[in-house]
Formats: C-alpha cells, sequence, structure tokens
C-alpha cells in the first residue's frame, strides 16, 4: 500500500500491527452490537407503537386485539393488587411447583409414557366429539319444527 505526501512523493504505509487489527476488530464487533440492539429496540417500538394506533384508530378490534397500554396497566394492577383469584406472586410460585413436580414425575416415569397412545386417544375423541355433535344436529332438526323468521326463510 502506499500513501501520497504533499510533495508528491509516494512512500509505503507500515503494516498494521495485530494489535492495531485485533483492536479495530472489537471495535467493529462493539459497533455491530450497538447496531444490532438499537434496530431490535427500534423494532420493538414501531410494532408496539403501531399496534397501539391501529387499536386507537379502530383500524383493528381493541376488543380482540388489545392496546398494549392497557395490557401493561393490566399486568401492573395484577402486581400491585392481585388477581380475583389472590396475589399473582402466589399464583406463579404455584405455577413453578407444578413445573418443577410435573418434571419430576416426568424424569421418574419416563419409560411409561406412550405418545403414540396419547394421540390416539385424541384422534378417537375428536371422531366420537363430531359423531355426537352430528347425531344431536339431527335429533334437533327432527323434534324442533320451529325457527326464528330468519332462519326458516333461509333453509336452516
Amino acid at each position: 500500500m502506499q500513501v501520497s505526501t504533499f510533495a508528491g512523493e509516494r512512500h509505503a504505509a507500515p503494516a498494521p500491527s495485530e494489535e492495531d487489527i485485533a483492536r479495530a476488530a472489537r471495535i467493529a464487533l462493539h459497533r455491530r452490537r450497538v447496531l444490532v440492539n438499537v434496530l431490535r429496540i427500534g423494532f420493538l417500538v414501531l410494532l408496539l407503537g403501531g399496534w397501539e394506533l391501529a387499536a386507537r384508530l379502530q383500524w383493528i378490534d381493541p376488543f380482540f386485539f388489545a392496546m398494549p397500554s392497557t395490557i401493561a396497566a393490566q399486568i401492573w394492577e395484577w402486581i400491585t393488587e392481585g388477581t380475583s383469584q389472590g396475589p399473582l406472586w402466589q399464583q406463579v410460585l404455584v405455577t413453578m411447583e407444578e413445573t418443577v413436580l410435573g418434571f419430576l414425575i416426568g424424569a421418574v416415569l419416563q419409560g411409561t409414557f406412550n405418545a403414540a397412545g396419547v394421540f390416539a386417544a385424541m384422534v378417537v375423541l375428536a371422531v366420537v366429539a363430531l359423531a355426537a355433535e352430528f347425531l344431536i344436529t339431527l335429533l334437533e332438526n327432527r323434534l324442533v319444527k320451529w325457527r326464528p323468521a330468519a332462519l326458516a326463510e333461509t333453509g336452516f
């Protein structure tokens, strides 16, 4: 690499030392981490702000997509005043206790769990539920002749 001087002379630039290269790499890595974190926070702010704005302007239904501000207010209320079932921290403790107990039971009884049996039972239950719903609807249509005027006109 050559460097020009004011007089127009060309001299070879000194090669950077390993320490300089390592320092430049650390600086570049630090800048990259800062950029990634700033972009993450910016994306989160943009996402939550857009969600809040869309709910306030009724672009999305606030009943189904509650505003982030109301969600935060509800969480704060649960933390400070508790929920209808009691203090939030007590509920968190019970949930963690159940999780640990479930993990320990699963670890001890590891060989006795039958995943295929669980999925087979789910399929059987779904088929039974669908058959029951079909039979109840068939029986209801057979026994109940009265229908509201709006449904009678559409044929339902």
